[in-house]
């Protein structure tokens, strides 16, 4: 069970934070059979990735984020 993975590091706005920001990130994991097929679409995967980070920067400040959070994540994880 081996595994590789894609991390992107977020900052999460929060005027009431330490900081005034959160910090987070974005991990999408793989099996390790596909690191031939991830080398190849480095630049497409950390596209996806940055889109994601954004998204869920916006949904952040909805009040029923917990549902389009979910949403978000499933559509990222069907499209990737």
């Amino acid at each position: 069970m081996k595994k590789i993975s894609i991390v992107k590091y977020i900052e999460i706005p929060d005027k009431e934070a330490r900081g005034n920001a959160w910090d987070a990130s974005v991990t999408v994991l793989f099996e390790q059979d596909f690191l031939p097929f991830i080398h190849k679409y480095i630049d497409k995967f950390s596209e996806d990735i940055d889109r994601l980070s954004a998204t869920l920067l916006k949904v952040e400040k909805n009040k029923n984020k917990e549902i389009m959070l979910s949403k978000t994540i499933s559509n990222f994880y069907f499209s990737i």
